[in-house]
């Protein structure tokens, strides 16, 4: 599921139903990843999510979270692949 920026991603979910993961960046043009997986985690409140950034000093800033994966950017399709296949497996 992409969602656009002019379309809340409460209401695309809430017509697409469950989901097994939350993929953004932390930087988005109009808000913040770390935002909107907190948004979306509203049921369930452990849904696994992926941060995928190129800013180092602020992924120090993003406390702890065994459902939440960071990566940094740039990133090999090979370690994607490898990072969603473990944070599915461990959810």
């Amino acid at each position: 599921l992409v969602v656009e920026r002019d379309r809340p991603p409460l209401e695309a979910v809430d017509e697409t139903g469950a989901f097994a993961l939350v993929m953004t960046d932390l930087n988005l043009p109009d808000g913040n990843g770390m935002e909107l997986i907190n948004e979306l985690r509203t049921d369930p409140p452990e849904l696994p999510a992926m941060i995928i950034t190129g800013d180092s000093e602020s992924v120090n800033a993003i406390p702890g979270d065994p459902s939440l994966r960071i990566l940094q950017k740039p990133l090999a399709p090979a370690r994607l692949h490898t990072a969603i296949r473990q944070i599915i497996s461990t959810a």
